[in-house]
């Protein structure tokens, strides 16, 4: 498994700005070549969960992390609950298993959103998935629309919007 560098320490922490400056760079799990951005305010990697799976959205519901997903060679979808109460180190701790290929994610409440495609029929679902025990999520319902391709989903009270490619967006 791939290690996630962490950086821990910069000298000198600033510096003039076109000013050559000979930096001490101290960390874990940092390699010759690495390269890095220290630009003050710019994004950090905190952390990293490598899933083994071709990953499409991610939805955040407190301290857990919904991450829709397809596995190619077993034909298996869905998505996974991850918790990330520590970024530095995600835990998988449930699953939602579908047939078809993870696409979109919303939470709304304790319920989660998923819009799944048939990779094979390109039939598009909406399922609706009761999140009270992460550990163990269960289908709640599900919508089947006949064509289409989810690109990004949001939920508002009691309306899902799912962006459907050449399909436009379907209301549901």
């Amino acid at each position: 498994a791939l290690e996630v560098p962490v950086l821990e320490s910069v000298n000198p922490a600033a510096g003039a700005p076109d000013a050559e400056v000979a930096l001490s760079i101290a960390g874990q799990n940092l390699v010759p070549g690495m390269r890095a951005a220290l630009l003050p305010g710019g994004p950090v990697m905190a952390g990293r969960a490598d899933l083994l799976v071709d990953c499409y959205d991610v939805a955040r519901m407190g301290d857990l992390a919904l991450v829709a997903f397809f596995e190619h060679v077993d034909k298996f979808g869905g998505f996974r609950v991850l918790d990330v109460a520590n970024p530095r180190a995600p835990q998988v701790i449930g699953s939602f298993g579908t047939v078809d290929m993870g696409q979109a994610l919303a939470v709304h409440g304790s319920t989660a959103f998923i819009a799944t495609l048939n990779p094979y029929t390109y039939v598009v679902a909406l399922r609706s998935v009761d999140m009270s025990d992460p550990t163990n999520p269960r289908q709640l319902g599900v919508l089947y629309h006949p064509t289409g391709y989810p690109q990004s989903m949001t939920v508002d009270g009691s309306m899902a919007f799912i962006a459907a490619g050449t399909e436009g967006v379907l209301i549901v």
